[in-house]
């Protein structure tokens, strides 16, 4: 009988030893402050952060670490060789299920002198270079992302607020091709599957607010969702996605990128470019805001890139774009643009066609970049179905595609053409229409047919212009 009971007892102590060690892990919850974090705003919590990250690596996951009311001050560089070295904040490798959970009030702050960029060693002297890329890493001070999911599965993040004090960061010289082009993003994620982001929020890192990358040739679907989350005055992109498959963003912010000290571009709001050997598939954006960018507000213009769907959003373009598409099979329904859309691509069958569907263009109050609030010569074969281009300052539409044959030709159906003539002077065209089909649309003008003095939209071998209507006098010129 004591034998058995010293067998028993022996073999709960091993498999409690075997918890411990990560083999056979049950599920766990566990504070920030269990790792020593003391969130009281001014003491480092970076060790706690990185701790909490070794220990559910450790057990590959399993668990719940949460983050309970405070300010947690983080951000630690260790000179090397007169360099000043960042790492990640809580960098977690082939994690599976696994929950952080932020509750309100709740804040995650980068210290302020954190260094960015490249610096002269043993200096406090930016590095400058002439050189059109720059790639002096033993130059490179670096600051890390503050969260870094690698090969992790089945991970939710909620109620995150990340403030990467980018601002209050010496800024260093130049590193890759423009700007600093470096770790410094909000939440980082490679070769995720089944990540969940939502109520966060992640402003003034240097680089991404998120950032979604594969390895090369890992075409897995991801099912990533990024929910009502806000990624304003970051450094380079609200959103950067360079690979992945199976990407949702609903109610989401991507604002105000390159409104601070650092700037990398694109700068913009939602970019989606894919490196060499990766691919991007499957995303759909809804619901989400793109807004006064320094960059294009929505960009897709490098990599394998294709089936995009964007619903219901507004992306605005102050000192540049709002949307930059030339990438096939892109959809944007019931969505508004103020400020010029460009280019588009040249889709030789249906399948690849940019296309619009119940869309809103306008200019604003304030100027814009661009002449026309369309120019989309670049492409061909698009479509645009019950959209509304209002233009107050601007020219309205400029058309001039070469597709190779008129099947190809880009078609504007059901759509109203709004133009304030009395912007423009005598003699002046208020939007050119090139090789495209026409069908039931209605060109409006502000002014009288007396008053018009030769304002006119040009259109240059239309298909279908007689069944169109022409409001107020205007006047076209075949």
């Amino acid at each position: 009988m004591k034998a058995s009971f010293f067998f028993i007892a022996i073999t709960i102590f091993l498999f409690n030893c075997t918890v411990i060690e990560g083999q056979s892990q049950s599920y766990i919850v566990k504070s920030i402050k269990d790792f020593g974090a003391t969130g009281n705003g001014i003491t480092n919590d970076s060790e706690a952060f990185s701790k909490a990250a070794k220990f559910f690596n450790a057990r590959g996951g399993n668990g719940k670490l949460t983050i309970p009311s405070g300010t947690y001050l983080v951000g630690k560089q260790i000179r090397k060789a007169g360099i000043f070295k960042g790492r990640h904040l809580l960098a977690l490798k082939e994690c599976n299920n696994l929950k952080i959970e932020a509750a309100a009030n709740s804040k995650i702050v980068y210290k302020k002198a954190m260094r960015f960029g490249t610096f002269l060693p043993f200096s406090n002297k930016r590095y400058t270079s002439k050189d059109k890329i720059v790639r002096k890493k033993e130059y490179l001070s670096t600051v890390g992302n503050c969260i870094y999911l690698i090969k992790c599965s089945n991970i939710q993040i909620d109620g995150l607020e990340l403030d990467g004090s980018a601002n209050d960061a010496i800024k260093g010289g130049r590193y890759g091709d423009k700007g600093i082009q470096a770790p410094y993003s909000g939440i980082g994620i490679l070769d995720g599957t089944n990540i969940s982001i939502k109520n966060s929020s992640i402003t003034d890192f240097g680089l991404d607010g998120i950032y979604i990358s594969t390895t090369k040739g890992n075409f897995s679907q991801n099912n990533i969702s990024i929910i009502n989350t806000d990624c304003t005055y970051n450094g380079r992109q609200g959103l950067s996605i360079v690979g992945g498959s199976g990407i949702k963003v609903d109610n989401c912010k991507f604002s105000y990128t390159g409104k601070g000290k650092f700037r990398s571009n694109p700068m913009a709001g939602l970019d989606i470019e894919p490196n060499a050997g990766s691919r991007a598939r499957n995303i759909t954006i809804k619901n989400s805001e793109m807004i006064d960018n320094v960059g294009v507000g929505f960009i897709s213009m490098n990599g394998d890139a294709r089936n995009v769907k964007l619903k219901n959003c507004l992306i605005i373009g102050r000192k540049n774009w709002s949307s930059w598409v030339q990438k096939p099979d892109f959809t944007f329904t019931d969505c508004k643009f103020y400020g010029s859309i460009v280019h588009g691509y040249p889709a030789k069958n249906n399948m690849d066609r940019t296309r619009y569907f119940n869309c809103y263009f306008s200019d604003t109050t304030f100027k814009t970049r661009g002449r026309y609030l369309a120019e989309i010569s670049s492409g061909y074969n698009q479509i645009f179905d019950n959209c509304v281009f209002s233009a107050k300052s601007k020219k309205v539409i400029y058309h001039r595609s070469r597709p190779p044959s008129k099947n190809l030709y880009t078609q504007f159906r059901n759509c109203t053409f709004r133009v304030n003539s009395a912007k423009f002077g005598p003699k002046a065209f208020l939007g050119i229409l090139g090789k495209v089909r026409l069908i039931n649309n209605s060109f409006e003008v502000n002014e009288q047919k007396s008053q018009l003095k030769g304002k006119y939209f040009k259109f240059e071998g239309v298909e279908g212009g007689e069944t169109n209507i022409r409001k107020f006098g205007v006047k076209t010129v075949e």
